[in-house]
């Protein structure tokens, strides 16, 4: 059978992401509501997943009970002198009652167990694309600019730990049931012995409540700390071209060295909190077994239970001890976990957006005097003002230093405030007036690093192509365009790009970035120094197919680069 004939049901994974999202998360949630709410979203998970491990915790406590019986009923009396034809049809059924008992013990924690996995990883993902599509929000987000690893970090380790939250509803209530039916069992061997767990299960309980809180905390600082650390290690190799060029690896290694010590420091002090957290579950739950035995081979030696009895007795004190240590545990330790994940997420999630991206207006169709950006009183230097008009069908050049480079880039990108003294509007509407999504359809301001995706240079050229004919070509007029030569990628649209575009060199990704925005064909197109990693060559090559492809089309080139400024002055002489 092949992948595309095999049929997936409910336990299997899934062949394509699920498209009916069934968590709802909006802003304001604490980290206890999220997890709730998470809950809530996979009850058709939770419930019968839930059902089917206390099925197995109940047939696990049963399982001592049909020993006991069967040392009572069919030992005892062999023993006694008795015949094997006697007992042979009470010891048939007790031991098709154990092997059934087993097969439900089985099959139960399996599947049930099964059940709450997929719940916790459909969680995952769904909150997950909810951080991404909080990332990737046309009005961005408010605060300084976040590392891209801390945020892969909050969409990944933190959504997973917060959906893990799950587990608290899928395996307590089978424990708590194995347990109740446990101390039932007890009770009708001897009133002492229910009393017992009765008496002293609460205050384990309570305990371990307790002491889960400074694990917690601990728990935090460490998704933070690694959360930190992935932030470093993952702007650090993106920008490894740029720090060799500087020669600045010295700097940069000891600084990650210094984060990924702080990360291993909170790593090792939540681990400690974990080990020293299991290991008091584990001798706590041992030692309340090792009492029960005592107190049960007490009462045998006094005759007030039978040997089966007490048999039955040391059997539910094994089964008995495994689901409080995972009671303990998972009330403690994964909650704990989950609830740090989720104040992660719910603190990345409430946050608002930024404060340059709140227009609410649509772009007019049309510039009312044909200028389509103007930006009059931008400071670029002391005493000195920009007062810039890009009219319909203008092909301008701006040289500016890299400070204000940076701010004309942010203010393009609504990343910036404008100041009171400065006036930018794009056909005379105010550029924080406009609704981000409409202003980036029709003003498109390409940084000077843009980002190359996984994926094919197709892929990157024209993202969310469908690969018709008409695509390939016209994803190939603009690479020819952006300087690319026919044979410069062996397998061509089709080379992979690899990871954040580390099968290109710099120059390559740079011309990608460039095909991708001519391609798009934006009615205003601004470019940040487009050519910065080309050979002077290329970039004479590239001034002049840009501006002829652009003829018809409004363009501004912030570049210091002589081959876009001579091209435009000859364009000039030549008008």
């Amino acid at each position: 059978m092949t992948a595309k004939d095999k049929k997936y049901g409910l336990l299997d994974p899934p062949e394509h992401p699920p498209e009916d999202y069934r968590l709802a998360v909006e802003r304001g949630l604490s980290p206890t509501r999220l997890s709730w709410r998470i809950i809530r979203a996979s009850l058709r998970y939770v419930i019968p997943g839930s059902l089917l491990l206390m099925l197995s915790n109940v047939a696990a406590m049963l399982i001592p009970l049909a020993v006991g019986t069967v040392v009572d009923d069919v030992i005892a009396p062999l023993t006694d002198g008795g015949t094997w034809g006697s007992v042979a049809s009470m010891a048939a059924w007790w031991l098709a009652a154990l092997a059934g008992l087993y097969l439900v013990r089985t099959l139960g924690f399996r599947f049930g167990g099964r059940l709450g996995w997929y719940a916790v990883q459909r969680n995952a993902f769904e909150l997950s694309q909810q951080v991404l599509a909080r990332i990737f929000h046309p009005r961005g987000i408010e605060g300084a600019a976040r590392p891209s690893g801390q945020l892969l970090s909050i969409a990944t380790l933190d959504t997973r730990a917060a959906g893990s939250s799950i587990w608290v509803t899928i395996y307590p209530p089978g424990f708590v049931v194995g347990i109740l039916v446990s101390m039932v069992m007890l009770f009708l061997i001897h009133p002492w012995l229910g009393l017992f767990v009765l008496l002293l299960l609460p205050v384990l309980m309570t305990g371990s409540q307790l002491l889960a809180r400074p694990l917690r905390r601990r728990s935090t600082a460490e998704q933070g700390a690694l959360a930190a650390n992935t932030a470093a290690a993952t702007d650090y190799l993106r920008g490894y071209r740029t720090i060799a060029g500087l020669h600045a690896q010295q700097e940069v290694s000891e600084r990650y060295i210094a984060s990924s010590q702080e990360a291993l420091t909170h790593a090792v002090a939540s681990t400690d909190a974990r080990s020293a957290f299991r290991g008091l579950s584990v001798s706590t739950s041992q030692i309340f077994g090792a009492a029960m035995v005592a107190l049960a081979a007490w009462l045998a030696l006094e005759g007030s239970i039978t040997v089966g009895e007490l048999v039955t007795v040391a059997g539910l004190v094994v089964a008995l001890v495994i689901p409080i240590e995972e009671l303990i545990d998972t009330l403690g330790q994964v909650w704990s976990r989950a609830q740090a994940g989720a104040e992660r997420v719910t603190r990345f999630l409430n946050t608002g957006h930024h404060p340059a991206a709140q227009g609410r207006e649509p772009v007019p169709e049309e510039a009312p005097d044909g200028v389509e950006l103007s930006i009059q009183g931008l400071e670029v230097e002391p005493g000195e003002q920009l007062n810039l008009q890009l009219r319909q069908g203008d092909f301008q050049v701006l040289d500016l230093d890299q400070a204000q480079v940076a701010v004309l880039e942010d203010i393009l990108g609504l990343r910036r405030e404008i100041l009171d003294d400065v006036e930018v509007t794009v056909r005379r509407s105010p550029l924080a007036e406009l609704d981000p999504e409409a202003l980036r359809a029709t003003v498109l301001a390409v940084p000077h690093q843009p980002a190359i995706f996984n994926g094919s240079i197709l892929d990157n050229v024209l993202p969310g192509h469908t690969d018709t004919d008409a695509e390939r070509r016209k994803a190939a007029k603009a690479l020819r365009t952006a300087g690319v030569a026919d044979r410069e990628f062996p397998q061509g649209l089709d080379q992979d790009t690899g990871d954040n575009g580390s099968a290109l060199s710099g120059g390559q990704q740079q011309r990608v970035a460039l095909a991708r925005a001519l391609a798009a064909e934006p009615e205003v197109l601004v470019l940040i120094n487009p050519t910065s990693s080309v050979d002077v060559v290329t970039e004479n090559l590239i001034a002049q197919r840009v501006a002829y492809q652009r003829r018809n089309l409004t363009t501004l080139v912030v570049t210091d680069a002589r081959a876009f400024a001579t091209h435009r002055a000859r364009e000039a002489a030549d008008a």
